[in-house]
């Protein structure tokens, strides 16, 4: 017994049941609020995933003519495209990529078509369709689309770090 009462009438006083009904209220209050902040980041994590399927840009091939590629790679993709990139800087070895051997110049070619392939978002656009297929496109234009992959990715990145350097501390 504490102050005249016992340990049940404090438990059971008024204002313990109406505190225990506040707290209750709070608490769901908390769990709503932390389902509501799970969507959210449920939805963040579904765009992720949704933008490396689904994300493309269009790259200006002159003339209104355009050709999409990918805007997101994933990690595997990401991985596959170093690894095709340092292929590339392994076989030409600081030479001028023009003087290679005849062998070198074919890997080399087949290296930019899997790039192509990975970069490009036309399913139909794939290294044997393109090993196949040569008089179809001009080699400019998958090289611009190529080249305009690298250009944009290297202005998100731009974007992504003056956005950053805006952000207090």
């Amino acid at each position: 017994m504490t102050n005249g009462r016992t340990a049940q009438e404090i438990l059971n006083s008024p204002e313990a049941l109406r505190l225990r009904e506040k707290r209750a209220r709070l608490v769901a209050e908390r769990s709503a609020a932390l389902a509501e902040e799970q969507s959210r980041w449920d939805a963040e994590i579904a765009t992720l995933e949704r933008r490396t399927r689904t994300e493309i840009e269009e790259i200006d091939l002159g003339n209104g003519d355009t050709i999409a590629v990918w805007a997101c790679l994933s990690a595997d993709e990401n991985r596959l495209l170093n690894y095709l990139q340092r292929a590339q800087a392994e076989i030409v070895a600081g030479r001028n990529p023009n003087e290679v051997s005849e062998e070198d110049a074919e890997a080399l070619d087949e290296i930019q078509r899997e790039i192509i392939e990975l970069v490009t978002a036309n399913p139909i656009i794939t290294a044997e369709w393109l090993k196949e297929n040569p008089d179809r496109f001009a080699t400019q234009d998958v090289l611009v689309a190529s080249i305009g992959y690298y250009a944009r990715m290297g202005e998100r990145v731009e974007r992504a770090a003056r956005a950053r350097s805006f952000r207090g501390k």
